[in-house]
């Protein structure tokens, strides 16, 4: 025989799917519906947005390894223009990667984690590179990487929405 009606405790039930209670509670949630219909598959917002900044973090990370170099041109300011350049780069890929999370709708907290990824990356990059012979951590590297990512974020954010109908 087919097993009993299970009726919840007050008496609420999907009478559609058979569901009682708690299970529709799970089923409604924000992130179970983000789960179920982002219109975009997971394989695509994978390799469009999580894959590049994987990649990218992968790069500095192994050239961050690497003893530094020999000559550099002697141009004044380059270290730090790369710095800002690289992580304005590396906040932008962060930004790219969480607006395909639940979290896509709080912009000012999209930009402020992104923000703080690049910048704990590139606190960790330092770090790193103190252990790596013949490079250096060095404070300015930081304050480059931080303002090159909140550059970065707040300019890709200020474009994208340039490109957006209103």
């Amino acid at each position: 025989p087919p097993p009993p009606y299970f009726q919840a405790e007050d008496g609420i039930r999907d009478d559609l799917e058979g569901l009682v209670g708690s299970e529709m509670c799970i089923r409604d949630s924000p992130w179970t519906l983000y789960m179920l219909d982002t219109g975009q598959s997971k394989l695509r917002n994978f390799l469009i947005c999580w894959l590049p900044l994987i990649i990218y973090c992968l790069a500095i990370y192994i050239q961050s390894g690497q003893p530094g170099p020999e000559h550099i041109p002697d141009v004044r300011f380059l270290d730090k223009f790369l710095h800002f350049s690289a992580y304005g780069l590396l906040g932008v890929l962060f930004f790219r990667a969480y607006e395909t999370l639940p979290l896509k709708n709080f912009k000012n907290l999209l930009i402020l984690i992104s923000i703080g990824s690049a910048t704990l990356y590139g606190i960790s990059d330092e770090i790193h590179q103190y252990f790596v012979p013949s490079r250096q951590a060095d404070i300015m590297d930081v304050i480059a990487n931080t303002i090159g990512s909140i550059c970065g974020v707040c300019f890709y954010y200020w474009w994208k929405n340039q490109k957006e109908p209103v």
